[in-house]
């Protein structure tokens, strides 16, 4: 065998000897730069939970054999001081904070190897936020109202970027809306009602919101009465000269003023207050005509009252009746009422019962003949009243109806 075939021979084996040092080296390699590598950065810093003197921070885990976190929180996103611990899981719950305050966060891991530590770089900072304190007690109060909408103000809650209005329905709560004022315009109410409301502050940062858990109460939220209805002369008594003025009352009122004037449009004295719910009134000093009255209700806030629009109407006493025999009927006459445009008749066999109307008219004087279809009965008693009207427009208003007179 010649030299050249002996180097043939010799060159795979030395081929194949050569091929395995070089793997053998870049492996070593690797691993040695895998053993040397630091931890990567912490991602996905969020705000988990908070109160008013704690935050918890959440993140996603690194990978390493024997990870541990070392955290440091700042107030201005640039002076940083560490939590003063170090952990294992990818969280963190720092205490002592301040209520309604923005905090930042920021993590790296390390692995504990002989003989340093490893470092990986700080995460991108988190912003994490403690929740305001309650509004105090009795700090909600209204401000405002009208027949349709209210006006809630409140005491700021410091740090709060928000404050939640609810609606209090019986021991459910109506989300309202959201103001970054200390106050709160609520529409859509319905006139004369009575509501109660809650309100929570909320600080926001970062996406995360922070709301207090008790909101501040407060009651007795009143819309403006609508106008009054149905003002009439209650009672009348010609003899003593008073009557009764009364009206529906509105649920939520804290009370009404009331005004007389003439006919001619002169006040009569001063306007009335009555500091109560009511719905009546009596005047004195009445005179045999008809009198514009006016009514309106309030409600009380402690900014001052609210009054709903005056409502006007038209009172009066019924005429005084005499009555007297006339062949087979009764000749019945009456008090003029100033003011009156006619007068309507009614008869009754009863005092209390059995009315029926005789007549409209504009005289102050009639004969009755019938008692409904029926003639009058020769020695029978009769009882008589008169209604003094008023038309003003398209409405007619009365005269109290309360007494009766008795014809034979």
């Amino acid at each position: 065998m010649n030299d050249q075939h002996k180097r043939n021979m010799n060159d795979k084996p030395y081929k194949r000897a050569g091929a395995t040092i070089v793997l053998g080296f870049l492996f070593a390699m690797f691993f040695s730069i895998s053993a040397l590598a630091a931890p990567g950065a912490p991602s996905g810093l969020k705000q988990q939970s908070s109160s008013e003197r704690s935050v918890k921070v959440v993140w996603n885990q690194v990978m390493g054999s024997s990870i541990r976190y070392q955290i440091e929180y700042s107030q201005d996103n640039r002076n940083w001081y560490s939590v003063g611990y170090t952990t294992s899981t990818p969280e963190i719950s720092k205490n002592g904070l301040t209520p309604g305050m923005t905090y930042y966060f920021r993590v790296r891991a390390y692995e504990n190897k002989y003989p340093n530590a490893e470092y990986g770089p700080w995460s991108a900072a988190t912003s994490a936020v403690t929740t305001p304190v309650q509004i105090p007690n009795q700090k909600v109060i209204q401000t405002n109202a009208g027949t349709s909408n209210i006006t809630l103000q409140w005491d700021k809650s410091p740090g709060a970027t928000g404050y939640n209005i609810y609606q209090v329905e019986s021991s459910q709560e109506v989300y309202v809306g959201k103001t970054a004022a200390n106050s709160y315009i609520i529409n859509n109410l319905k006139a004369g009602s009575t509501y109660k409301y809650r309100v929570y502050p909320e600080r926001s940062a970062g996406g995360y919101t922070a709301v207090t858990s008790y909101g501040t109460m407060v009651y007795d939220v009143k819309t403006i009465p609508a106008s009054i209805k149905n003002i009439n002369t209650d009672y009348g008594y010609t003899s003593i000269r008073k009557a009764y003025v009364q009206w529906e009352k509105a649920e939520n009122a804290d009370g009404y003023e009331i005004a007389l004037y003439s006919l001619k449009n002169k006040k009569i004295g001063s306007t009335k207050v009555l500091n109560y719910n009511t719905g009546s009134y009596q005047f004195s000093n009445i005179k045999k005509e008809f009198y514009k009255v006016k009514v309106r209700a309030y409600i009380q806030l402690k900014t001052g009252k609210k009054y709903s629009s005056w409502s006007t109407s038209y009172i009066a006493i019924q005429p005084k009746v005499e009555g007297e025999k006339s062949g087979t009927g009764i000749k019945a006459s009456w008090d003029r009422v100033n003011g009156a445009t006619s007068y309507t008749v009614y008869i009754s066999s009863k005092r209390s019962s059995g009315y029926k109307k005789v007549t409209t008219t504009k005289s102050t004087r009639t004969t009755i003949k019938k008692y409904g279809r029926s003639k009058l009965r020769k020695g029978r008693t009769y009882y008589v009243y008169v209604v003094a009207n008023k038309k003003v427009g398209k409405y007619t208003y009365r005269s109290s109806d309360n007494y009766t007179f008795q014809v034979r």
